[in-house]
């Protein structure tokens, strides 16, 4: 195999890549879901976190270009690892410091099915849950009942 192959194997390998549909999001979807400060909470995918981790460095520094290059290309090759061997998205609570955000995080993750509500109530305790949480994790409740 000549280089020039390999460089188009490797291409149609990203595309499809890309085009999967597992539940994670794109590299740019990822990004703009990452907490913007301490306060705020996001749910996001182990290689999200990964991702977050490797270009956290160069956002506190200042340079939001560079960070979110890594970001992306960190992301990128995570997921691409965690297809390979066939591993689903699994989706996780990082909290932040504002009981208001992490609220709707949360409740967001249970509307896109990334978490349950049984797991949501026990992060958010019900005597701070607004009338919206709980009419929310009310009906996912019904809904799941068989």
């Amino acid at each position: 195999m000549n280089e020039h192959s390999h460089f188009e194997i490797t291409s149609i390998g990203s595309s499809i890549d890309a085009c999967l549909d597992d539940g994670r999001p794109s590299p740019q979807e990822a990004w703009e879901m990452m907490p913007k400060c301490e306060e705020a909470s996001v749910v996001w995918t182990e290689e999200m976190a990964h991702a977050w981790g490797r270009s956290l460095p160069l956002l506190q520094s200042g340079d939001i270009k560079a960070a979110r290059t890594v970001f992306e290309k960190s992301y990128r090759n995570a997921v691409a690892a965690a297809r390979r061997k066939k591993h689903p998205a699994r989706w996780i609570p990082s909290l932040g410091s504002d009981p208001a955000h992490r609220e709707k995080a949360l409740l967001d993750a249970v509307k896109k099915e990334r978490l349950s509500a049984a797991h949501v109530k026990k992060l958010l305790p019900s005597a701070f849950l607004s009338p919206t949480a709980l009419r929310i994790l009310a009906h996912v409740r019904l809904k799941n009942i068989p």
